[in-house]
């Protein structure tokens, strides 16, 4: 049981509150999530404004913005990728039919490989 759903179930049975657990919990967890999107390409993007300020030059500054457009594409495709790994069966569905014919172990390996290594470098 994850920490929301317990949360919840916790405090419907404290407070005596008929409601759907299920539900609420879904729905609450989604919303962290977003939120931890959120903040998480806030910070990127913060870095990678300190790190552009830091090499940029009039000359490489359409550089600088295709990189930063191929990093946070690269960013949200795996956050989503991530997000689809830890959702139950019937969204991975909905997430699958809409991203089309990809591998996704394949890519939530390398995901991880990318992780372990970036985590190592910084």
């Amino acid at each position: 049981m994850d920490p929301v759903t317990r949360v919840i179930e916790i405090t419907v049975n404290y407070l005596r509150i008929q409601c759907d657990v299920k539900f609420w919990s879904q729905h609450i967890s989604s919303i962290l999530v977003g939120i931890i999107i959120a903040t998480s390409i806030r910070g990127l993007l913060i870095t990678h404004t300190k790190l552009f300020y830091a090499i940029s030059s009039s000359k490489s500054s359409s550089v600088n913005v295709l990189l930063l457009a191929q990093i946070m594409g690269m960013y949200f495709v795996s956050s989503v990728l991530l997000i689809r790994m830890n959702m139950p069966l019937e969204y991975c569905t909905i997430i699958t039919e809409v991203l089309g014919e990809l591998q996704f172990n394949f890519c939530h390996h390398w995901f991880d490989m990318i992780f372990l290594v970036s985590t190592l470098l910084a």
